[in-house]
C-alpha cells in the first residue's frame, strides 16, 4: 500500500426512502423492488491535520467480516467455507495507510508535498465498478488527495458491489441494517413495459437510475455539510465522531475549504465510468441543479449499458451562461464558453483490443474530445489493474504497481492541466499497424519449428476474422521469436468457445516464459472479447514438453484422444482448459528475464509491449497512417 498524508472518513447520509426502476425480486412471495434508496454512504478520502498521536490504519474489507465473505461469495458463485480463511486472513491485517477521522487541513497551511495549493481543496467523486465498493480503488483515490484534493469514493448500494448494508432513515430513528448481496440477472425479472432500447441490459441500466440519484444526493449531502446546514442528517458508518468544525470552517476570503461550487471532477472504473458517462449525458434528476462539472476521468468505461447511438453531452447550462460570450483573441469574434467537461479516458489493453467496443468509445470520446487525443491504452494492462486487487500483499503481481503508478500519474497530469508535460515523462510507443508483415513472421517460425504449416490465406484469416485473439513475440530488434494463432469455434450446437490452431516459440528463446505469457494473453481475449467459456486444442501425444505446459502449467485437462488426427498418422490429444470464474488469476508476471534483452508481446493490430509502456490510441481498426508525433 501506497502511504499517503489523507485521511479516510466514510459517512452515510439518510434520505426518503423509495425504489428505483421496476425490477423485482424473482422467488420474493409478493412483488418486491429490487433497487430500494434509502441511504448514500461513501468514503472520504483528503488531506489531514494529523500530529504524532495520530493512529494510522482503516480496514480494507467492510465490517462485519461476514458480510463480506458473503458478498465475494455471491459474485464469484462459490461456496463461503471455501473463501472464508482468505477473507478472514485479509479482513485481520489488511489496512488502508490512512487516518480514520483526522480533522481536515486548512489549505493554507499544506506544505510543499501538495504543490501549487489552491485557496480551496477541489471536489473530485469517484464511482466503482462492478464488485467494487468504496475501499476497493483506495490507492487511487489516496494518491489523489495525497495531491490535494478531496475524494468521495461512493458506495453504490444497487447490487453493484459485493456487498453494503443500508439503513432506513424515519421519524423513529434508523433501523437495523440490511445487507444487500451482489445481485445477478437470474435474480430479478423485468416489469413487461421495460423497453431494450432504453436499457440494452435491463438490470445495468436501471442500476444506472440508481447510481446517478446517489451521486446526486451525495454531492447534495456533501455541500450541506460544507454550509453546516443544521437540518442535514450525516452520520459515520460505525458512528465514530468525526471533527465536523474542521469542514465548516472558512479559509481566510471566508469561503469553505472546499470548492464545491465550481470545477469538480468525476471519475469511476467500468461500470463507474458508464455512470459518468450516463450522468453527463442526461438531463439532471428532478429537485437537483445540474453538477458543476469540469472534467471527467473513466477508467476502462463500459458502455454496453447505455443506449445506442450516444451517449452525447447533456447541455445544461443556465439561460444566464447560454448568453455569456468572451471575446476570442482573434478580434472581435464571440466565442461561446465550453458547454461540457473535459474528458480522459485510460483504458486496459484487454478493453481496447476489444474491437466494436473501442471503436464506439471513440466516438463517444469524440463528443467531448473532438480534437482526439484523450485515450490512452496502457500495454499489457488488465481490466483489474485499475483497483487495488492486483496489489493486495500475497497475490500482488510484479509490474501491478508499475501500471498503477502510471494510471495514477496520467490522472494527475491530466486535471493539473499538465497531460502533454506527463507524457514527456511516460515510456511510449508509436501505434504501429504491420499485421502483414506480422503473419509473414508467424509463418517463418512456423516453419522452422512444427511440421504442421498453413499457407499466408490461413494466417490472414485468423487475423481478419479474430484480430484480438493471435499475438506474437519479438526480442529487442522486432524480430519475431514466437506466437500464438487463435480463433472462435462458434457453432451453433455448442457454446462459444476458444480454439489455439498454433503455438511456437523459437528454441533459442525458450524456457523465458513467452509460450505460456502468449497463451494467457490469448485466453483472456477469448474470454473477455468474445465471452468463450472455454479453450480447446490439439497436441501431439509425443510432445511431452507441450503437455507440460498446458496441463502443469496452464491447467489444461485431456478430453479426448482423436486416432490419426494428425498429417503422418500420429494421434492427438484433444484439452480443454475452463474460462469461466477469474481466468486472469494465471497472467504470469510482465517481464522476462535473459541474457537476450528485453522481449515484448504484441497483437497483431499494433504494438503491444510487454513494459508498462503507453499509447496514444489513433485506431486499432483502422489501416491509415498512424501520426508519427504519437
Amino acid at each position: 500500500m501506497h502511504p499517503t498524508t489523507n485521511d479516510e472518513r466514510s459517512g452515510t447520509h439518510g434520505v426518503n426512502a423509495k425504489s428505483i426502476g421496476s425490477l423485482k425480486w424473482k422467488n420474493a412471495k409478493k412483488d418486491t423492488p429490487a433497487l430500494h434508496l434509502e441511504e448514500v454512504a461513501f468514503t472520504a478520502y483528503y488531506p489531514a491535520d494529523v500530529n504524532k498521536n495520530s493512529k494510522k490504519g482503516v480496514p480494507w474489507f467492510i465490517r462485519p467480516l461476514k458480510e463480506s465473505l458473503q458478498g465475494f461469495a455471491a459474485y464469484l458463485g462459490i461456496r463461503t467455507w471455501l473463501l472464508w480463511p482468505v477473507i478472514y486472513f485479509f479482513g485481520a491485517f489488511l489496512k488502508i495507510p490512512a487516518y480514520p477521522n483526522a480533522p481536515l487541513l486548512d489549505p493554507h497551511k499544506a506544505g510543499d508535498e501538495f504543490g501549487d495549493v489552491p485557496e480551496q481543496w477541489p471536489l473530485v467523486i469517484f464511482s466503482h465498478g462492478l464488485a467494487g465498493g468504496r475501499t476497493v480503488y483506495s490507492q487511487y483515490c489516496s494518491r489523489l488527495a495525497a495531491s490535494g484534493r478531496i475524494v468521495l469514493a461512493v458506495e453504490h448500494r444497487d447490487g453493484s458491489g459485493t456487498a453494503c448494508m443500508p439503513r432506513s432513515w424515519n421519524q423513529q430513528g434508523r433501523s437495523e441494517p440490511r445487507t444487500v448481496l451482489y445481485i445477478k440477472e437470474a435474480d430479478i425479472h423485468l416489469d413487461d413495459s421495460d423497453k431494450i432500447d432504453e436499457h440494452p441490459i435491463p438490470l445495468r441500466g436501471h442500476q444506472l437510475t440508481f447510481r446517478r440519484h446517489e451521486i446526486y444526493i451525495t454531492y447534495s449531502a456533501f455541500s450541506r455539510l460544507l454550509r453546516n446546514d443544521f437540518d442535514l442528517e450525516l452520520d459515520t458508518i460505525d458512528g465514530s465522531p468525526f471533527p465536523k468544525k474542521s469542514w465548516i470552517q472558512t479559509n481566510v476570503q471566508g469561503k469553505p475549504r472546499v470548492n464545491f461550487s465550481s470545477n469538480i471532477v468525476l471519475a469511476g472504473h467500468s461500470f463507474g465510468g458508464c455512470t459518468v458517462l450516463s450522468l453527463l449525458s442526461t438531463s439532471p434528476l428532478e429537485g437537483y441543479p445540474a453538477l458543476p462539472v469540469s472534467q471527467a476521468v473513466m477508467l476502462d468505461p463500459w458502455l454496453e449499458p447505455l443506449p445506442s447511438p450516444g451517449p452525447a453531452p447533456f447541455s445544461c447550462q443556465s439561460d444566464e451562461q447560454e448568453v455569456t460570450k468572451v471575446m476570442s483573441s482573434a478580434g472581435d469574434e464571440l466565442k461561446p464558453l465550453p458547454i461540457h467537461p473535459r474528458m480522459l479516458v485510460i483504458n486496459s489493453e484487454t478493453f481496447t483490443i476489444w474491437k466494436d467496443h473501442f471503436a464506439r468509445l471513440q466516438e463517444v470520446v469524440a463528443h467531448w474530445e473532438p480534437n482526439g487525443g484523450h485515450i490512452m491504452t496502457l500495454v499489457d494492462s488488465q481490466h483489474v489493474s485499475f483497483s487495488d486487487f492486483p496489489i493486495l500483499p500475497i497475490i500482488h503481481k510484479r509490474a501491478a504497481r508499475p501500471i498503477l503508478e502510471t494510471i495514477i500519474k496520467l490522472s494527475l497530469g491530466f486535471l493539473d492541466d499538465k497531460l502533454e508535460e506527463t507524457l514527456e515523462q511516460v515510456p511510449t510507443t508509436p501505434l504501429e499497424i504491420k499485421i502483414v508483415e506480422d503473419l509473414m513472421g508467424m509463418q517463418a517460425c512456423n516453419l522452422q519449428n512444427l511440421p504442421e504449416n498453413y499457407t499466408m490465406k490461413y494466417y490472414l484469416y485468423h487475423a481478419m476474422t479474430w484480430p484480438g485473439l493471435s499475438y506474437v513475440a519479438e526480442d529487442h530488434d522486432g524480430r519475431i521469436v514466437g506466437y500464438i494463432l487463435a480463433k472462435m469455434d462458434e457453432e451453433d450446437t455448442v457454446e462459444p468457445h476458444g480454439h489455439v490452431t498454433s503455438l511456437s516459440v523459437l528454441r533459442t528463446y525458450r524456457r523465458l516464459g513467452l509460450a505460456k505469457k502468449l497463451m494467457v494473453q490469448s485466453q483472456e481475449a477469448m474470454a473477455d472479447i468474445y465471452k468463450a467459456s472455454y479453450v480447446s486444442l490439439h497436441v501431439r501425444k509425443s510432445n511431452r514438453a507441450a503437455l507440460g505446459l498446458y496441463k502443469d502449467t496452464l491447467g489444461f485437462t485431456v478430453k479426448d484422444i482423436e486416432k490419426g488426427y494428425y498429417a503422418d498418422g500420429e494421434d492427438a490429444y484433444a484439452m480443454h482448459l475452463s474460462l469461466q470464474g477469474d481466468h486472469s488469476i494465471k497472467s504470469p508476471d510482465l517481464s522476462f528475464a535473459g541474457e537476450t534483452g528485453e522481449r515484448a508481446l504484441r497483437g497483431l493490430e499494433g504494438g503491444l509491449l510487454v513494459t508498462p509502456r503507453l499509447f496514444r490510441i489513433a485506431s486499432l481498426t483502422s489501416f491509415a497512417e498512424v501520426n508519427p508525433n504519437w
